[in-house]
């Protein structure tokens, strides 16, 4: 009632586990047909629905859901050709628990496709896996991460079997830097038809560790396929970027308004010469590139600063530009 208020002319409907079936398969297909603008619901929508033209998803207390269930219901919308947006809120004077918090930016960082197995291991690590060889169950990782707990876990499994002595473990694997920019980037099904071999170059894009990888792929593409489309160039641009931003110690790379804002591990790890122009600003903790003010060139701007820190080619102090 309180949303038909402020929202008079949208079509509203509720969906929820105590309804009967038939109702409720009724307010479904209605909603897929486009007779709703607005389906209510509970986390009943979290599995089995295929409806491309739902692309907003509002998420009220989402403190109190769960990682794979915030997981489930994000994937309900941009199921479609349109760009599709999540929004999770929780209460503004409610202090969030440290699980909750912890859930809360493993999906905001989850935004790549597959990324469902990053967040199957982030679940874990906050819930704990429990005593694997025991009764327990109960446990922690989260302080080591799940890949490094198995390596323990495998390592000491081998000595207890053969009295072979441990080894020093290697370090965890970094975490890509979190990335979103004002591209379309996408494989069409215009250019590549079949859906499994469009998942399979996703996950080669998504896989490769260097320039050069990204480069070979651009060449088999066009090999393949023909020549690219322009939602082509921006994905294996977004892949070139991704990779940079990690070797140069970048956290994350978002838009805010008309700004690319760049996070970096240190602010020493991102140098920016002196003639980057009044495009470019540097504060303490963050870099901002405004687009409007690159005359549409803040595409080679970003990659050129990138590049710069990746290969040490730039020396000069970070400082503003004039």
């Amino acid at each position: 009632n309180e949303l038909r208020t402020l929202v008079p002319e949208a079509r509203f409907a509720v969906a929820h586990g105590r309804m009967p079936e038939a109702e409720l398969e009724r307010t479904m297909t209605a909603f897929a047909a486009k007779d709703i603008d607005v389906l209510v619901a509970t986390t009943i929508i979290q599995l089995g629905l295929d409806i491309p033209n739902a692309n907003t998803l509002i998420v009220s207390q989402a403190e109190r859901l769960g990682l794979t269930q915030l997981y489930q219901l994000r994937g309900r919308v941009g199921r479609g050709r349109n760009q599709a947006h999540a929004y999770f809120f929780f209460p503004r004077h409610h202090e969030l628990t440290p699980q909750a918090n912890k859930r809360l930016r493993t999906i905001f960082e989850a935004n790549e496709l597959g990324a469902g197995l990053e967040v199957a291991l982030r679940d874990l690590e906050i819930r704990g896996t429990g005593s694997l060889l025991g009764t327990r169950q109960s446990g922690h990782i989260a302080a080591i991460g799940f890949e490094l707990y198995c390596q323990i876990l495998a390592e000491e499994v081998r000595r207890l079997q053969s009295d072979v002595p441990t080894t020093a473990y290697a370090p965890a694997t970094k975490r890509a830097p979190v990335l979103d920019l004002p591209v379309s980037a996408h494989i069409p099904d215009t250019y590549v038809s079949g859906q499994g071999t469009r998942i399979a170059l996703y996950k080669k894009i998504g896989d490769a560790a260097t320039v050069g990888q990204i480069d070979a792929l651009e060449v088999e593409l066009k090999d393949r396929f023909g020549p690219l489309p322009e939602p082509v160039n921006e994905l294996l641009y977004v892949a070139r970027i991704r990779v940079l931003a990690a070797e140069a110690g970048i956290t994350s790379i978002t838009r805010m308004g008309s700004d690319i804002v760049l996070l970096p591990e240190r602010m020493s790890s991102l140098p920016v010469s002196l003639n980057l122009g009044p495009a470019v600003r540097v504060g303490n903790e963050q870099v901002r590139i405004n687009t409007t003010r690159t005359g549409g060139k803040w595409r080679s701007l970003l990659m050129m600063m990138l590049r710069n820190s990746a290969q040490g080619a730039s020396t000069t102090p970070l400082t503003s530009g004039p």
